[in-house]
C-alpha cells in the first residue's frame, strides 16, 4: 500500500511536470474551446474603394478586435451591383455564419436573402439601409427620410425661402437615395415659393454627372443644388467651381469623403448632411455579437446626423467624425 501510494504522487508529480514543460514550449498556443467558440460574423458592405465604406470598414474591424469576433468581409463589384451583392448574400448564408450584417442597395430584391436567413435562424443585421422586405433582427442607421426633409429645411434658409432647384441623384443611390428624395419633397410642400425646376440622376463617373450638372444649371435659372449622395455632391461642388457660380449657387451635399471636405472649405458648397460611418461598423458587430448570442436587442438604433459647414468643420467633435481613427 505504502509503495502504491510513493509511485501515485510519481506519476503525478511526471503529469505536472510535462504539463508544465508543455505550456512552456508552446506559449501561445490557442485554447481550443476558445477557437471553437469564437463567434464568426459575415460583414456585406457595398464598395471596398468608397470612403465613406471604407470608415465603417474601420469601424467593424474595432469592434472585432475588441469582441474576438472573427470577420468575413464581402463586397459587390461595384456600389450598383445589386445582383452581386444578392449571390455574395446566398454564399455568405451557406457558410452559416453566427450573423449577418448587410448594407444593401435595394430592398425588395433582399426578399429571399431574408427569407432564407431568417428559415436557418441566422441573425440580420442591416447596416446605414433599412430593409423591409423581410425580417432583420435590427437596422442600425440614419432615417434617411427625416435628414431629406432637413436638408430642404436646409436649403430652404439658405434661398431665403424662394427660388429654383435642383435635385441631383445618384442612380446607385438605392433605399437611401429614395428615402432622402421623399423627405426632399414632402418637406418641399411647406415652401410655396420654392420650385424644383429639374431632378437628375448620376452615374458614378464624376466628371460625367459634373457636366449633367452644368447643362442644367445652363439652360435654367438655378438658385440652389441639392445633392443627395457622396458622388452627386461631389459632381455638383466641382460644376459650381467650374462656372465659378458658388456664390450664386447655394448647395447642400450628403455624406463626407477627402474631395468633398476640400471643396466644402474651398466654399464650393454651404453644408454637408454626415453621420458617423465609423460607429455604424462599430456598433453593427457589437450588435450582431449579441444577437448571435441570444440577446435581446433593439430593432433599430437610428444614428444622428451632423450638419457641417465651413465655420464648423474644424471643431474637434466634427473632426472625430470626418476623420475617425482608433485611439
Amino acid at each position: 500500500m505504502h509503495n502504491l501510494k510513493k509511485w501515485s504522487i510519481v506519476v503525478a508529480c511526471v503529469l505536472i511536470c510535462g504539463a508544465l514543460i508543455y505550456s512552456a514550449l508552446h506559449p501561445n498556443e490557442p485554447d481550443q474551446q476558445a477557437i471553437k467558440h469564437q463567434k464568426n460574423i459575415a460583414v456585406l458592405l457595398r464598395s471596398s474603394t468608397d470612403d465613406y465604406w471604407n470608415y465603417v470598414r474601420k469601424g467593424a474591424d474595432n469592434a472585432a478586435l475588441e469582441y474576438d469576433v472573427t470577420l468575413q468581409l464581402h463586397f459587390p463589384e461595384n456600389d450598383g451591383d445589386i445582383d452581386g451583392q444578392i449571390r455574395i448574400a446566398h454564399t455568405i448564408i451557406a457558410s452559416d455564419p453566427d450573423a449577418i450584417i448587410i448594407a444593401a442597395n435595394s430592398d425588395m430584391e433582399f426578399a429571399e436573402v431574408l427569407e432564407e436567413a431568417n428559415r436557418r435562424r441566422i441573425p440580420v443585421i442591416a447596416v446605414d439601409s433599412k430593409l423591409t422586405s423581410g425580417v432583420t433582427t435590427t437596422y442600425i442607421g440614419s432615417d434617411n427620410e427625416a435628414y431629406g426633409q432637413e436638408a430642404m429645411k436646409e436649403m430652404a434658409k439658405l434661398l431665403n425661402y424662394e427660388g429654383n432647384l435642383l435635385v441631383v441623384d445618384y442612380m446607385y443611390a438605392g433605399i437611401n437615395g429614395e428615402a432622402r428624395e421623399n423627405g426632399v419633397y414632402e418637406e418641399l410642400k411647406n415652401y410655396n415659393n420654392i420650385k424644383v425646376v429639374s431632378s437628375v440622376e448620376c452615374s458614378d463617373d464624376v466628371n460625367q454627372c459634373k457636366r449633367v450638372v452644368i447643362k442644367e444649371i445652363e439652360e435654367n435659372k438655378i438658385d440652389g443644388i441639392l445633392a443627395l449622395m457622396t458622388t452627386s455632391s461631389i459632381s455638383s461642388a466641382l460644376a459650381l467651381k467650374e462656372l465659378n457660380a458658388s456664390k450664386d449657387i447655394k448647395m447642400v451635399g450628403f455624406d463626407s469623403s477627402i474631395q468633398l471636405l476640400e471643396l466644402l472649405q474651398e466654399g464650393q458648397m454651404e453644408s454637408l448632411f454626415v453621420q458617423n460611418a465609423f460607429s455604424l461598423g462599430y456598433l453593427s458587430v457589437q450588435y450582431a455579437l449579441q444577437a448571435a448570442d441570444g440577446q435581446n436587442i433593439s430593432t433599430s438604433y437610428l444614428r444622428d446626423m451632423t450638419i457641417v459647414n465651413k465655420d464648423n468643420m474644424f471643431w474637434l467633435k466634427n473632426q472625430k467624425l470626418l476623420f475617425p481613427v482608433v485611439q
